[in-house]
């Protein structure tokens, strides 16, 4: 056994063991034998989060902040946190972080992710109120921010809390904004019944019909037949 493979082996060892433990004085031990720093915690869950991780990625964030209050990156490991459970489709824990994120940063330079994600976590738990009020804060405050998602969601949320009249402004904004993108189906009826429920046939009809073969929901296809049926 050559001097190269035992020192590997004995590497790997001290790092399994540090993993586990977050012993001291193995750390320590490591570094004399090869000259190299053992990854932290921080650094540990970044590998897992690239590697899709999650949950272990999540914890080991946790470890970090937890470990180190004060470093310069655990913010970032926050905002990663609250990232991986919105991927997992948590999203009220993760609205719960990226609320406690902004209160602790306002003013870090992705303080405008952690607006986006935040307003699209509520929009997703149907808490239009809060969805449309971070998202118009994030095009306030970061005005390069604004997309295609980000306006739809707010048109959405206006017509989720039967504000016809709001929502169709907003629909019509966002036509104007982006008219070289394909509207969906979704979006088409949102705008169709908006213009219905406040008496403006036409543009309603323009857009139902459009998507009379469209996958829809089941509620959604039987409220656009019946709708249909009126305007013809």
């Amino acid at each position: 056994m050559n001097a190269n493979w035992k020192i590997s082996l004995l590497n790997v060892t001290l790092s399994l063991w540090i993993m586990g433990t977050g012993c001291a004085q193995a750390q320590r031990s490591l570094v004399k034998i090869t000259g190299k720093k053992p990854l932290d915690d921080f650094q540990q869950a970044e590998i897992l989060y690239q590697e899709n991780k999650y949950d272990q990625a999540f914890q080991r964030y946790h470890t970090f902040i937890q470990q180190h209050p004060r470093d310069d990156r655990t913010p970032q490991a926050q905002l990663r946190q609250s990232r991986i459970l919105f991927k997992q489709q948590k999203y009220i824990r993760s609205s719960q972080l990226l609320e406690r994120f902004l209160k602790q940063y306002p003013d870090h330079p992705q303080a405008s992710e952690a607006l986006k994600k935040l307003g699209l976590s509520y929009y997703q738990q149907g808490k239009y109120h809060q969805a449309i009020t971070n998202l118009k804060k994030l095009l306030s405050r970061y005005p390069r921010e604004g997309s295609y998602e980000i306006y739809s969601v707010i048109a959405r949320s206006f017509f989720k809390l039967n504000d016809y009249e709001n929502a169709l402004v907003h629909f019509k904004s966002l036509m104007d904004r982006y008219p070289e993108v394909q509207a969906t189906a979704e979006l088409k009826y949102d705008l169709g019944m908006a213009a219905f429920s406040l008496g403006k046939d036409q543009l309603a009809w323009e857009n139902l019909q459009e998507i009379s073969k469209a996958a829809l929901s089941p509620e959604e296809n039987i409220n656009l037949q019946l709708m249909l049926a009126k305007l013809a």
